[in-house]
């Protein structure tokens, strides 16, 4: 949430209903790349997460070539490495930071449901005091 990172690499598209739309991002406690750590559902003030910021995305750029890529490692900062680097053969899209902004401090996170992949959807019937 610096700025440096201009990209969001992920295996899978944004949906684009969420193309331009605040996304809390939630830190898991522990856990390794690539892993889901949380569960399907997690309850309110859930010691395995923080809310700890929001981001909101312009675009998605899908890459079909590993020079595709790497001409935008500047932006991504993905080392080729990775597990999130390009593979031939698999899907890989970038995620164009539109806007991003860190939390004073860290909040507890509200009940949320897994909707795709690493996306929750919050309770609608909450608020999230302090955001």
């Amino acid at each position: 949430m610096d700025g440096q990172k201009r990209i969001e690499m992920r295996k899978w598209r944004l949906p684009a209903h969420l193309i331009g739309q605040k996304i809390w991002l939630i830190q898991p406690m522990d856990g390794a790349p690539g892993v889901p750590s949380l569960g399907d559902e997690v309850l309110p003030g859930s010691n395995d997460a923080k809310m700890v910021g929001f981001v909101a995305f312009s675009s998605v750029r899908e890459y079909s070539s590993k020079e595709g890529f790497h001409a935008d490692a500047d932006k991504h900062l993905v080392p080729p490495d990775s597990p999130y680097a390009f593979e031939e053969g698999q899907a890989a899209y970038g995620w164009v930071v539109q806007q991003t902004q860190r939390l004073p401090q860290a909040l507890p996170v509200p009940h949320m449901k897994r909707v795709e992949r690493s996306l929750y959807e919050v309770s609608h019937s909450q608020t999230i005091a302090g955001a």
